[in-house]
């Protein structure tokens, strides 16, 4: 489960790819940073036919989704548990969050380029696993290859 937290729309070009790519042997949870209907809507085209609402969701649809998309807000602090892998939104584009309460907790993250006030947030992800990359494919391989490594393991 990898779980992508603060999504900005300048973070869909490197995410996409890789959503796409492990559709069916990864899920997703995805919390944009600001929760209107087009950001919501470029998320799921990103992903068509394999993304749920939050909203929407029930047991049943929960079962078959690859991509849960909160579409509320004050849920990501309790998301970034169930992950195996985070993605810190924000840094291809306005600046990483730097809220307190947005953590990842020690698991793999996985961010853009560094932006000013990022060390905090920086600081909460493992410290065998911190990808920051300059440009938006550059992250692509390293996570597929731990991907694949948790996959065997």
């Amino acid at each position: 489960m990898l779980v992508a937290g603060s999504i900005w729309p300048e973070d869909l070009p490197a995410l996409a790819p890789l959503l796409r790519k492990h559709a069916r042997t990864m899920r997703f949870i995805v919390a944009p940073h600001e929760v209107s209907e087009a950001h919501l809507q470029e998320i799921e085209a990103a992903m068509p036919g394999l993304t749920l609402r939050y909203s929407r969701a029930v047991p049943g649809t929960v079962a078959e989704a690859r991509l849960l998309l909160i579409d509320n807000v004050g849920m990501l602090s309790q998301l970034y548990r169930f992950g195996q892998f985070a993605y810190i939104g924000g840094a291809f584009g306005r600046g990483c969050t730097t809220r307190w309460k947005r953590r990842p907790l020690g698991c793999p993250c996985i961010s853009g380029r560094a932006t000013p006030g990022f060390r905090k947030p920086w600081s909460w992800c493992s410290l065998a696993a911190r990808f920051r990359c300059n440009r938006p494919g550059s992250w692509r391989r390293r996570l597929t290859g731990s991907i694949t490594m948790r996959k065997r393991g």
